[in-house]
């Protein structure tokens, strides 16, 4: 098959690894010093020397959401969002709530991972992903998309010798049933999953881009199997609205910890909102990237 190539410097910060596995992605493994992943209509092998900034893209497409290869994955990495300017904003918004001894402590977690970056992803995968996500963990979940993903072998594509799946489109995935669903493992989350896929429209996820944070939440609370974690996930990830707070145990046990508040998602997603103000959704991904690296050393 043929295959397009190109390289962007990269003049900001930048962590693949982090970026690419801190739970806001399931359809990226590491090769090596490659990431291999699929967005919408193209596969990547992407590789990025940390010493000299050079990002090396290798796609079965020469342009990526109608822009070169080089802008497109310049946009889906976020490489213009300002890590500096949004630590501050995070800092300042610390201060003003009463947490000026936290400070130290957010820009040690800052530098266990400075350059991760939240991602521009497709709405409709995050709906999907997430909504499946209930009680699993990353790998499971992992595990789960490339089963769906291998539903539709038309979507198979072999790029320098590695076979990638394209995540299926709306018209494919409400073809599935709910015993389907339930063949490849997706458990009582099968109903919610395929209640989703026969309700949605495509144009109802681009409708509400613009909608605000409280109506984009109302909106995906409509369906089965979406509370207010997979609903802020969806906004976080799906949408890049950094002002939602997803709240998963990770998180819960880290504000309970750091800022001795506790309750359920929505009371924590209100209080997460408001400590860390308008990019409290970069906040939190910077909150579970730092817990689970600890989980996993013991400490």
């Amino acid at each position: 098959m043929n295959y397009f190539e190109d390289s962007l410097k990269v003049m900001t910060a930048l962590d693949l690894d982090a970026t690419l596995d801190c739970g806001q992605t399931f359809r990226w493994k590491k090769n090596g010093d490659s990431w291999h992943g699929a967005v919408g209509e193209n596969v990547f092998i992407l590789k990025h020397d940390k010493k000299n900034g050079n990002l090396e893209i290798c796609s079965n497409k020469n342009e990526f959401r109608g822009l070169s290869l080089k802008e497109g994955i310049e946009e889906y990495l976020g490489l213009k969002d300002s890590l500096e300017s949004i630590r501050q904003s995070i800092h300042d918004s610390i201060i003003e709530n009463g947490y000026p001894d936290f400070v130290g402590k957010m820009d040690e977690i800052y530098r266990s991972a400075y350059g991760l970056r939240l991602l521009r992803q497709p709405p409709l995968e995050m709906c999907v992903e997430y909504i499946i996500s209930t009680q699993m963990n990353i790998n499971m979940i992992k595990m789960r998309v490339e089963r769906i993903c291998e539903l539709f072998p038309e979507n198979r594509v072999v790029l320098k010798g590695n076979m990638f799946y394209k995540f299926p489109v709306l018209s494919q995935l409400k073809r599935i049933t709910t015993s389907k669903f339930r063949e490849i493992g997706l458990g009582y989350r099968s109903e919610w999953l395929n209640e989703f896929l026969l309700r949605i429209e495509a144009k109802q996820l681009e409708e509400i881009k613009n909608s605000s944070i409280r109506e984009k939440i109302d909106f995906f609370l409509d369906f089965k199997g979406i509370g207010y974690k997979v609903a802020n996930c969806i906004i976080l990830f799906g949408y890049s609205d950094f002002s939602a707070f997803p709240v998963d145990v990770w998180i819960s046990r880290f504000m309970e910890d750091n800022f001795k508040l506790t309750g359920n998602p929505q009371s924590l997603y209100e209080k997460g909102r408001k400590i860390f103000g308008k990019y409290c959704g970069y906040a939190q991904e910077y909150f579970f990237h730092h817990s689970r690296n600890l989980s996993k050393v013991g400490g």
